[in-house]
């Protein structure tokens, strides 16, 4: 066969397998549908039995993404301990048992805070959630450190993996979105997550933390508590 033929063949193929999905983005953006069958009249009941596999296959992720919205989300975890210790990664632990990931909780007693070190000059930290299932992540809230006097993180992105190795910016028009956070200590910063976030590994990524003075030396410093806000997919 042709090369060229064969790259069209190959084309058609791949879209009769994916339509169905390609195709319900639109109900999913405006009228969603509230089943399967009704998802299968929205593309039509002539459809290929290959089809109509791949529907059901995308139909429960495109009402998920639906219907979890910002209003009926619930918490993942992080404030009531449901996500627990053992699922909170971070890339610098402080050793003070109030300001270390385990109380990067909202509303937590302290809040994870960098080691205080002179000469630091960096404003990237990062804290790494693994939740116990894939989750429609919705909204993020974020604050200070309470037992400090000047730390919290005033901006940052969100990355997310579907293994826990490779990593995805969150991102708008093809850049990666920067979150505004907080500007003092105790005051909760809520941040709608639009369009949503489908994982089970999610990473806030700091990208401009309070500074405080060191012998005369401004020098980077975070706090942080969080909780994230969705639906259990």
């Amino acid at each position: 066969m042709d090369r060229g033929v064969y790259r069209v063949f190959l084309a058609i193929s791949v879209w009769q397998i994916i339509r169905p999905c390609v195709v319900l983005r639109s109900p999913w953006l405006a009228t969603p549908f509230e089943s399967y069958e009704e998802g299968l009249a929205t593309i039509g009941n002539n459809t290929s039995a290959r089809e109509r596999l791949t529907l059901r296959a995308c139909a429960q992720w495109c009402l998920d993404m639906n219907y979890c919205t910002v209003e009926n989300s619930a918490p993942l975890g992080m404030q009531s301990n449901a996500i627990p210790d053992s699922a909170i990664s971070v890339s610098d632990d402080h050793i003070n048992n109030k300001l270390n990931k385990n109380h990067g909780r909202l509303m937590a007693e302290g809040g994870w805070s960098s080691p205080f070190q002179e000469g630091l000059t960096s404003h990237h930290y990062w804290i790494t959630l693994t939740l116990r299932r894939t989750a429609v992540i919705r909204q993020i809230a974020t604050q200070g450190c309470s037992h400090c006097v000047s730390r919290w993180v005033r901006k940052f992105s969100l990355r997310y993996s579907s293994d826990n190795l490779s990593w995805r910016n969150y991102t708008h028009n093809g850049e990666t979105w920067i979150f505004e956070g907080n500007v003092n200590k105790n005051a909760v910063v809520y941040n709608d997550i639009d369009p949503p976030i489908v994982t089970r590994y999610l990473m806030l990524f700091t990208e401009n933390i309070t500074e405080v003075e060191i012998k005369g030396i401004l020098t980077p410093v975070l706090g942080l508590r969080m909780e994230i806000y969705g639906c259990w997919d």
